[in-house]
Formats: C-alpha cells, structure tokens, sequence
C-alpha cells in the first residue's frame, strides 16, 4: 500500500472482514470510515461525500460504477479486490489495487501492512477471512457467530471492536459453540427439505442442492454444500416488502468444483451478485425459486 493518507475507506457494515481491517486501518491512517448498506452501487450522498478525496474501496462490488467513482474523486483511488471479483475493468483506469487470495483477505492484507502481531487480533483476522475467502475451521465460525450475538446494545459491529480484547475473544468463541449448535439444528432441516438442481456454468452440469430459508445463512448453505453431488449449496430468501429473491450460495473443498469461483458462478448462473471463491451472494426483483 502506498504511503498516503486516504480521507474515506468503505466498506460494507455488515461483513466482518472488511469492518474490523478497517478498524484497524483506521488506528493506522486516521482516516474516516464509511460504512454502507449497498453492495453494488454507491448512493449519491456518499458519491457526493468522498467527491476530490482519496479513497479506499473494499471489494469490488462496485465494478460497474467505478470509472464514475474515479472521475468523481479526481484525486486517487484505491481497490481491495476480493479472489472472486472481476478484475479486466481495473485496466481501463488509472487506480491501484490489491487482490486477495484463498483464506487471505482484507484483514490478513491489513495485519501484514501495519506489522500487527497481537496474538488474538491475529487470531481474529484469520478467522473472519477464512470465513470471508476460505474453507473455515470450525473455530473461525465460532468466532463468526460468537461476534454477532456479542455486545448487543453496540450501535454496529465497529463499534463492538473497540471493546474486544484477548480475554472477550474467549468469551465470543465459548458463546459462538452454543449458536452453532442451535444454527446446526437448523441447518439440517434445511437440507431434510431441500432440492437438487441442475445448472449449467461454462458448458458444464453442476448438480447444486438448494433451499428455502433464513438465518443461519451461511451454517445453511455449508450443510447444504456439503450434502449436494457438486458440494454447492444454495439458500434462496424473499424480500416481500422489496418484491426482490436473494441468493447465498457457498462451496465446500471437492475436487468437481475445486476450479470454480463463486463470485463468477452466482453472476453467470443466477444473473446477480458476486462475491469471493467460496461464496457468493446477490439479489434479483420479483420472487422466483431457482
């Protein structure tokens, strides 16, 4: 990463990985944290916001709308891609950025970039980037599912990371083993009741089991994944106030898919999203089972 000090980063609120390498970058650059809701396009008041300044995007949600955000900034722009992102647009400007890997993402990039070697905020970042760009252990989806029932009355998940230190980590793994197991009970249900579905990526059949369903999406879709002919598996939900159907979809590690980019498979297959090399996710309007 240059050496220059970046008036925004922005990220998206609701992925850990991308909330607490910011906290960290904040400590580092001081710079202001912008958090957003939307994963592909950014609204006008941010837009408007960051207009002359250098910024810093994480992911690559924004592909389609960043020559605008290039132009808007004048200054300088700076994009975290994640490993199942598009990158050919990245050439027709002038911006640099920086790719994650398999289980290395924003978090692992931020670590080495401020020389952090706490053992617990090493332990943290793994985790939440195994879950974001890996296979995860089953530690990391404890820290995952511990994190988001940790320090209700919190505004957001930032400001939870300002209170989070070696001794609450134990506490967040030991609370995230008792939500995995009710998430399980849930997630094999899921599959009990799920269907087999047949699509056709790159002039290949995938056999992908897929369901309906809520939270636990991402406990959900693992068991899914694991259960299926193709270790894909889908969890379709509806949005009826928006009249829009999401989809999550992740992979577990089998040799038939070990090529295979979610990212590209949900946008290829399903018209929507993006996402990393294990999982994906996207919206479509109107209500629609696969």
């Amino acid at each position: 990463m240059s050496n220059i000090q970046y008036d925004y980063v922005i990220v998206r609120k609701n992925i850990l990985a991308e909330t607490y390498g910011a906290w960290l970058l904040n400590d580092k650059l001081n710079t202001e944290i912008i958090q957003t809701d939307q994963i592909t396009t950014l609204p006008q008041d941010i837009l408007d916001k960051i207009k002359g300044k250098k910024v810093f995007i994480v992911g690559g949600y924004y592909s389609k709308q960043l020559e605008e955000i290039y132009n808007n900034t004048t200054q300088s722009i700076t994009v975290f891609y994640n490993n199942g992102d598009d990158i050919s647009y990245s050439n027709k400007l002038n911006h640099e950025f920086y790719m994650a890997s398999q289980s290395s993402g924003f978090c692992y990039f931020i670590m080495k970039y401020l020389d952090i070697t706490d053992s617990w905020k090493v332990k943290l970042a793994d985790a939440l980037d195994e879950v974001m760009c890996g296979f995860p252990s089953e530690e990391s989806l404890q820290i995952q599912y511990g994190f988001y029932s940790y320090y209700p009355e919190a505004k957001d998940n930032y400001e939870k990371f300002n209170s989070i230190d070696d001794v609450m980590l134990i506490g967040i793994i030991e609370n995230g083993k008792n939500k995995r197991n009710d998430n399980l009970m849930t997630a094999k249900t899921r599959v009990r009741d799920s269907k087999l579905l047949t699509v056709l990526y790159e002039e290949k059949e995938y056999i992908i089991r897929v369901a309906i369903g809520d939270s636990p999406i991402m406990d959900s879709c693992i068991a899914l994944a694991e259960a299926s002919p193709s270790g894909i598996g889908l969890l379709v939900r509806f949005d009826l106030a928006k009249t829009k159907t999401l989809y999550s979809i992740r992979k577990v590690d089998l040799d038939i898919n070990k090529n295979l980019n979610m990212g590209n498979f949900i946008s290829t297959v399903f018209k929507c999203g993006g996402g990393s090399y294990v999982m994906a996710g996207g919206s479509i309007d109107g209500l629609h089972f696969p």
